[in-house]
């Protein structure tokens, strides 16, 4: 006799409870019901159990949310707290993706020149680590999965390096001895290009989930978001560095008005520290030999300047420095030691150094001196270093025209003065170029013997009157409203022909100017209310672009000499330095705001997981803060409405909490 009770849930089956009897004896109705009942409760049994795999599955993915949100905000804080050394965030970035993707060990790797760096590493034990610090450096080509990504720009799975093809048996014992078997690869990509790969493994053979390929692909980008960061901060460092290193030698200048040793000794510290050199040296030409005036160490190095022995010498004798003035060029030797040079120079750079840079000083066309700096490392020096020496050079040309012209020392003194004063409100202005505009105009009337004068900034096409010093009251007024008429300068206008040539423009006597004569507003105002007649237009250059213009005016009819030409030229040159500072130093404060302000965000979700509404009020406050000025809402849907938040900031907020909860409707 057989007894069988289906087990139901919705009027759905779901399986069956089977009884058999060996004679012939039918059921009772009791033991029907009896077994009907365990039939219910095995179907209660069978629910619970798939509820609680569900509430398991979500509370699995919950704490793995906020895992991650926990990780990120751990790496976005060593972000804004090691500003100029990524190495923090590298270690930081190593150990969430090795807790979060359940691996064994993790590893960043820089690329330079098809050659991969260890940047951070996580532990496996002496041998795993010893073995892996042994590899490194490593030619990209010998590592077939880290190769890939890097040729594919795209996230790259081993499953079991074992059966891995292209992989060549030295790295395979590498990885024997780092104790893996399986590897998830991701490029480190800025602008296209492969900076780095960060890779997590785990000991057994097996594929990676997508969503962990994702999530290592986020601690990529954050790796990235270090190294611009490090970068943009170090860049904006190394430049106010250079301006300061720039307004001590000037200072130097100043301070020695009669002696030129006290520069040289200035300017060849300065060049060995900021280009990171071993040693460095001022040489002197008088058209026949040269004689090496001023040189240096580097701090720390402890070993004689034999290389002073060698001067002074003829212009034919093989080093670089006297090379730079022999065929007047910069000299940039990347590895000397395969040069034809004096044995030597050949024997010291076998000791101490490897690359060299010579700078020739010059006076008009001719070289008359040089600045030079030994390096350790070989290479080429960077351009932004032949640069900086190059104004070094200038300087010390500045300082022996100086000493030779010592009846001109007061007013050569008064014009490098004003330029080191324009420097310090460089160095003290770093978020806003009006201090510097102003400087500059206040020091170019004084030392130009100029009435009055403007400083424009240019998007290229049209120019925007950005300061202006001499003009006061109501012809302050009437020359400023005749400028806002227009922002486009016609090319017969001053500032037209300053855009078209790029070069200064020096007008003897604007009443017998086309503009003037023409009726532009600008020139008339100028002219027949500010009284102008000799002006003087310089550019604000940058890269060959004209990003605006000084000029200064004098009410009489006398042309500007050549050294105020020069002046004025140099303070354009250093109100695009400003102006490149400020846009480095806003990109760099609003890249940490946005960061800062993901971080907090952050901050509030992990600490409160079953809370939302803190979450939104740290958003409208973040908000709030980046969007100055603006009304910040957060709603959300319920049912056919939506319901306000969290809010803040308008002055519209009142009629904003009246409106809602309001309606989903297209009028919305």
């Amino acid at each position: 006799t057989i007894l069988s009770v289906p087990l139901m849930r919705d009027d759905a089956m779901l399986g069956v409870i089977g009884i058999r009897r060996l004679e012939v004896q039918p059921f009772s109705e009791k033991q029907i019901a009896l077994v009907q009942t365990f039939a219910d409760q095995a179907v209660i049994a069978i629910e619970n159990v798939r509820l609680f795999n569900e509430l398991q599955s979500k509370n699995a993915a919950l704490t793995d949310a906020l895992n991650q949100q926990t990780a990120t905000a751990e790496i976005l804080r060593s972000m804004s707290s090691s500003l100029t050394d990524v190495q923090p965030v590298f270690d930081t970035i190593v150990k969430s993706g090795l807790r979060l993707l359940d691996g064994y060990s993790a590893t960043l790797t820089l690329l330079k020149a098809d050659v991969l760096e260890l940047a951070a590493f996580t532990s496996t034990g002496d041998e795993g680590d010893s073995s892996i610090t042994h590899l490194f450096p490593v030619a990209l080509h010998t590592m077939a999965p880290a190769a890939e990504c890097v040729a594919s720009r795209r996230p790259v799975v081993v499953e079991d390096i074992e059966q891995a093809a292209g992989v060549s048996e030295g790295f395979r014992e590498t990885i024997r001895a780092r104790g893996w078997r399986s590897a998830l690869f991701v490029p480190m990509i800025r602008n296209d290009v492969v900076l780095g790969i960060l890779s997590v493994t785990r000991r057994a053979a097996g594929p990676f989930a997508p969503g962990e390929t994702a999530l290592l692909e986020t601690f990529a980008d954050q790796a990235v978001i270090a190294i611009e960061n490090v970068r943009l901060f170090n860049e904006t460092k190394e430049a106010l560095e250079r301006q300061t290193a720039t307004s001590e030698i000037l200072k130097v200048i100043a301070s020695s008005p009669s002696e030129v040793q006290p520069v040289f000794d200035s300017i060849v510290r300065s060049a060995i520290r900021l280009l990171n050199g071993v040693s460095g040296g001022v040489c002197i030409s008088d058209g026949v030999q040269a004689e090496m005036v001023a040189a240096a160490l580097a701090e720390g190095e402890d070993r004689t300047l034999r290389f002073r022995s060698d001067y002074p010498a003829a212009l034919d004798y093989k080093a670089p420095a006297v090379q730079a003035i022999r065929e007047n060029r910069v000299i940039n030797v990347p590895e000397i030691a395969k040069g034809d040079y004096a044995q030597a120079v050949l024997q010291r750079a076998r000791d101490h150094y490897r690359s060299a840079v010579a700078i020739p000083m010059h006076r008009g066309d001719k070289a008359i001196g040089s600045i030079s700096v030994t390096r350790r490392e070989p290479g080429l020096f960077p351009a932004h270093h032949v640069e900086l020496l190059q104004t070094f050079a200038d300087q010390a040309v500045i300082a022996i025209e100086n000493v030779r012209l010592f009846n001109e020392t007061k007013e050569a003194l008064e014009r490098q003065t004003a330029t080191a004063e324009i420097l310090k409100v460089i160095s003290s202005s770093p978020a806003s170029v009006q201090p510097v505009f102003d400087a500059i105009l206040e020091q170019a009337l004084r030392l130009c013997q100029a009435s009055f004068g403007y400083a424009y900034t240019s998007d290229g096409n049209a120019f925007d009157l950005t300061a202006q010093r001499g003009l006061e009251g109501d012809l302050l007024q009437t020359v400023t409203a005749a400028y806002s008429q227009t922002r486009i300068a016609a090319p017969s206008t001053a500032l037209g022909r300053v855009r078209s040539t790029r070069r200064p423009v020096h007008i003897a006597d604007a009443r017998e100017e086309e503009a003037y004569k023409s009726k532009d507003p600008r020139r008339v105002a100028t002219v027949e209310k500010a009284g102008a007649r000799t002006m003087l237009a310089v550019p604000l250059l940058k890269n060959d672009a004209v990003i605006g213009a000084v000029i200064i005016y004098r009410r009489e009819v006398r042309l500007f000499d050549a050294k105020q030409i020069a002046l004025l030229q140099t303070f354009a040159d250093q109100a695009v330095i400003a102006i490149e500072n400020v846009r480095l130093f806003n990109e760099t404060k609003e890249a940490l705001e946005r960061q800062t302000a993901t971080a907090e965000i952050l901050r509030v979700i992990s600490s409160t997981p079953t809370d939302a509404q803190p979450v939104f009020e740290a958003i409208v406050e973040s908000a709030l803060r980046i969007f100055d000025g603006s009304g910040v809402y957060v709603s959300l849907i319920e049912g056919s409405r939506l319901h306000l938040v969290a809010a803040g900031g308008s002055h519209l907020l009142e009629v904003a909490r009246r409106d809602y909860p309001m309606p989903i409707t297209r009028e919305s």
